[in-house]
């Protein structure tokens, strides 16, 4: 949270939304990977797509292959999305 001490009812605390959402996140209750519905991927794939960029594939060239956006690929490549995959 932000610093501030905030009352607590058992299991409940006083906070903000974004005091929420962090929340969620930390205990994993965020749906990411393949825990979201509308994901095109799945956890083999993202790893199939870093290794094809480590050999010097392009992003179009790995979008065309696995029928995405080639943002969705770079977001990939630079750690900003299927972050929890190793």
């Amino acid at each position: 949270m932000d610093g501030i001490e905030y009352p607590r009812w058992g299991h409940l605390f006083l906070g903000t939304n974004q005091d929420n959402v962090d929340d969620m996140v930390r205990k994993r209750r965020h749906t990411f990977g393949t825990r979201n519905a509308m994901a095109k991927l799945n956890d083999s794939d993202v790893v199939c797509i870093r290794e094809r960029l480590a050999c010097g594939e392009t992003n179009r060239y790995i979008s065309g292959i696995f029928s995405v956006s080639e943002a969705l690929v770079s977001q990939i490549k630079n750690g900003r999305i299927w972050k929890h995959v190793a």
